[in-house]
């Protein structure tokens, strides 16, 4: 039996550790889960932000892709113009920013760069501040940038197979090769997650890249017609020594050319720029499809009044800013587009306006930040960021930082989870141990109970063998006249009689307990006298105490009568004086004393004997059912173990309770307290 509970102990604890373990496994899954939800919600801001920015520039490059050449002249002609050549002003000439635009200007082939800001014929000294300023930046900084890399030269209208490439043509297969080479968005976070364990991230691991590719994506290129008039116009308005303002009819209205000339020595970009009566180039045709329709001389005649423009799309370009400055990006972005009307080549553009970009960035943040979030736009990545978006332009990067407005909220919120796992593990661990250690207590109890209920066969057996053999001898002898002596005949008789009543008193014990234990006793509580009971009990007893050696003495007071099972109370008296016959017949006082007497609503009934006494530690324990004082391989004294129990159960039957008092030198008194 104590191997099974060895076993289920095991069984049970082991199982309880399985459940503690993966309560805590789970617990640190679901913190994971938090985290990786509250990061997916950071990913998904980041690229709802993405697509904002990148929709709203989109719809500024699509304005300027749209946006007619004319417009980055002070003054044009427009296509409604009859033959009066009235001049209209620009409508970008009354601010330098126009949305995501600062400072729009056009270069032509010899590198003279006009703006819609100024006349041409307006002297430097006399422009505002910030225009000189900027014209200068141009000057400085994208004509620099050109010089042998933007080759702005006729051979753009020849044909693939006979012209060679130049420095445009190369810039441009880099970009495109560049384009392609951008991953989605998806890509590069797989790639970001991925490179931390290759070893080759160049992000941190709460980064990613997200492409914002306005400028990578492909763009139709624009194809518009004006009639030669207008254009050459426009053109002698833009450069008056262009190709078209040589054509151009003596009568045609000219204008002032003040224009914003670059130094003397020309770059050497724009030196190898062909003229027309330079370039071998043959002159621009129409295709021959259109010539094949037109059928007829007079539609062939009014095509050639037409001019065909070609409008590329906008590419960036970068020029170092070697100012100290505040910008997120380290240098200044041009978006330029390469204008092409016939012979003459013209590069148009603008200066990407950060302070509006980081602003527009900073408006789409805002409003598409979920609860609890934070953002700062820097031009690196911060550490303690939830997640960082890195927003490549193609042009340039800007970090935009993800931060989480009250760091600590997962962490507090699995910190309350695992307290109420520790609670519940606590409560449950204590449950468990408390239930093996009452079912240990209980399988002990069993254990002991199973001992008591096999000694209490062999003193049951010993108990009726002793009478019965008594019995049996002296009937034998009586039956075959043995014994002549009448005076031994009736002491026989008497003993005949003492043993019957013995086991008559060992058998209603049994009997009593029996129906005790199953709830079916059943007392009969009337009025009597309890001395008279006491008396009927002690002189039934008193020939086997002096047969034993002993003498019975009482000390009754007397008393009202009362309510009470006479039955029960001679089997109290009964039991008690043959405890004391049992344990104090090696007494050097052999005297038992019975007494009664009335304390205020009780009745007490002593018996007293002056034998051994009974040690503290076992005073309760004397009561249990098959309980007996000793060990039982040595214990000399009879008995079943039942009459003390049965004792402790009728007086509480009367409401009362049972004592043991030790007497100095010898000896121990039986209290009995029945409720009147």
């Amino acid at each position: 039996m104590i191997r099974r509970f060895c076993t289920i102990c095991f069984v049970i604890g082991a199982a309880l550790l399985v459940l503690s373990v993966l309560g805590i496994w789970s617990l640190k899954t679901h913190e994971r889960g938090l985290r990786a939800e509250r990061l997916g919600q950071f990913v998904a801001v980041a690229e709802q932000i993405r697509l904002d920015v990148k929709n709203r520039l989109d719809e500024f490059l699509q304005v300027e892709q749209r946006r007619p050449y004319t417009d980055y002249q002070n003054v044009y002609v427009p296509e409604t113009a009859g033959g009066d050549g009235a001049l209209v002003r620009s409508p970008l000439a009354d601010s330098m920013t126009h949305g995501l635009a600062y400072g729009h200007f056009q270069i032509d082939a010899q590198g003279t760069i006009t703006t819609p800001y100024a006349l041409l014929s307006e002297a430097p000294s006399k422009m505002e501040p910030e225009l000189a300023a900027y014209l200068t930046l141009l000057r400085s900084g994208v004509l620099e940038s050109l010089r042998g890399r933007y080759a702005l030269s006729s051979h753009r209208i020849d044909s693939p197979v006979t012209r060679q490439p130049t420095e445009w043509d190369k810039f441009e297969e880099a970009d495109a090769a560049y384009r392609r080479q951008i991953p989605p968005v998806e890509v590069q976070r797989q790639a970001a997650a991925e490179a931390p364990r290759q070893g080759g991230s160049r992000l941190p691991s709460q980064a990613g890249r997200y492409p914002i590719e306005s400028l990578q994506e492909a763009q139709q290129t624009q194809t518009v017609r004006q009639t030669r008039d207008i254009v050459s116009r426009n053109v002698a308005i833009s450069a008056a020594d262009s190709p078209l303002r040589q054509r151009q009819s003596a009568g045609d209205t000219a204008v002032s050319s003040g224009t914003a000339r670059v130094q003397p020595d020309t770059p050497p970009a724009m030196r190898g720029m062909a003229r027309p009566e330079e370039s071998a180039q043959k002159p621009f045709q129409i295709e021959p499809d259109t010539a094949a329709e037109a059928g007829s001389k007079a539609d062939i005649e009014q095509a050639e009044q037409m001019v065909q423009i070609r409008i590329e799309p906008f590419v960036p370009l970068i020029v170092p800013d070697d100012n100290d400055s505040d910008s997120i990006f380290p240098d200044v972005v041009f978006l330029v587009r390469h204008v092409q009307i016939e012979d003459t080549h013209l590069l148009q553009g603008f200066c990407l306006d950060e302070d509006e970009l980081v602003r527009q960035v900073h408006q789409s943040a805002g409003r598409l930040l979920r609860e609890g979030m934070g953002f700062e736009l820097a031009r690196t990545p911060r550490a303690d960021a939830a997640h960082t978006a890195i927003l490549d332009f193609g042009f340039g990067q800007l970090a935009l930082n993800l931060l989480e407005m009250e760091p600590g909220w997962i962490a507090a919120r699995v910190a309350r989870l695992n307290t109420w796992l520790v609670g519940i593990l606590a409560v449950v661990w204590l449950a468990v141990l408390l239930a093996m250690i009452g079912l240990w207590r209980n399988l002990r109890e069993q254990v002991s109970l199973a001992r008591k209920k096999d000694d209490f066969i062999s003193a049951v057996s010993h108990e009726l063998r002793t009478p019965l053999t008594s019995i049996r001898m002296y009937t034998e002898m009586l039956e075959k006249d043995w014994v002549k002596e009448e005076s031994r005949k009736r002491e026989y008789y008497g003993t005949m009689r003492q043993e019957s009543e013995r086991l008559s008193r060992l058998i209603e014990n049994v009997l009593d307990f029996s129906r005790l234990q199953r709830g079916k006793k059943q007392f009969d509580f009337t009025m009597g006298d309890v001395n008279g009971c006491i008396r009927d009990v002690v002189e039934m007893m008193r020939p086997c105490a002096e047969r034993n050696g002993f003498a019975i003495e009482t000390e009754l007071r007397e008393m009202a009568p009362f309510a009470f099972d006479r039955d029960a109370v001679m089997q109290i008296v009964i039991n008690l004086i043959d405890n004391a016959l049992k344990y104090a017949k090696d007494a050097a006082d052999k005297r038992i004393v019975v007494r009664s007497r009335l304390e205020k609503r009780s009745v007490i009934i002593e018996v007293e004997d002056h034998g051994p006494g009974i040690p503290k530690s076992q005073q309760k324990r004397i009561f249990e059912a098959f309980y007996r004082c000793g060990d039982e391989a040595t214990r000399q004294a009879n008995g079943t173990g039942l009459g003390l129990a049965l004792v402790k159960r009728f007086a509480q039957a009367h409401r009362g309770l049972v004592e043991v008092l030790n007497v100095k030198p010898n000896g121990v008194i039986f209290r009995i307290h029945l409720a009147r």
